[in-house]
C-alpha cells in the first residue's frame, strides 16, 4: 500500500499493479478514517468516554463487516469488489435511513414524553443511543453481507 507518492500510485493504476486487496486496504483505511472523523467535534453524550466507546465500537464493526463482504466476494465469482460494495452500500444506506426516520420519530417522541414523566437520567440516554448505534451499524453490515452472498453466487 502506497501511503504518500502519488505519481507511483498513479502509475501502478494505470498498468493494472495494483491487486483487490491493495484496493481493500485502501477502502478499509477510509473507513476507519471517516469513522474517527465524525467524532471530531461531537459533544452529544453526558458522559465523554462513552465517545471512545463509540468509536472504537464503530471502527470494530466497519473493520470487520467489509472484511466479511470482501472474504464473501473472494469465495465467490471474484467480481468488481468495490463496485459492488459502493452501489449496495449506498442501496443499502438509503433504506437504513428510511427505515430509521420511519422507527426513530415515534421512538424519539416516546422518549421525549418518558423523560418529562419520569426525569430519566442522561445516562441511560447516552448508553441507549450506544446501543442503537451499535445495532444499526451491526445490522447495516448484516444487509450488506447478505447482498454479497446473494450476488457473488
Amino acid at each position: 500500500m502506497i501511503w504518500f507518492d502519488i505519481k507511483e500510485l498513479e502509475r501502478k493504476l494505470k498498468i493494472g499493479d495494483v491487486s483487490e486487496g491493495v484496493f481493500f486496504n485502501y477502502l478499509l483505511a477510509n473507513l476507519i478514517i471517516f469513522s474517527i472523523f465524525s467524532y471530531l467535534s461531537t459533544n452529544d453524550y453526558t458522559v465523554k468516554w462513552v465517545i471512545v466507546i463509540e468509536i472504537i465500537i464503530g471502527i470494530i464493526v466497519t473493520v470487520v463487516g467489509a472484511k466479511m463482504t470482501f472474504d464473501i466476494n473472494s469465495a465467490g465469482d471474484k467480481k468488481d469488489y468495490f463496485g459492488r460494495f459502493l452501489s449496495l452500500s449506498f442501496v443499502i444506506g438509503l433504506r437504513l435511513f428510511a427505515f430509521a426516520i420511519i422507527i426513530g420519530i415515534p421512538i424519539a417522541l416516546v422518549f421525549g414524553l418518558l423523560k418529562r414523566m419520569f426525569n430519566i437520567d442522561e445516562n441511560l440516554k447516552d448508553f441507549i443511543g450506544l446501543g442503537l448505534f451499535a445495532g444499526v451499524g451491526i445490522f447495516y453490515y448484516f444487509m450488506l453481507t447478505n447482498s454479497f452472498k446473494r450476488v457473488s453466487q
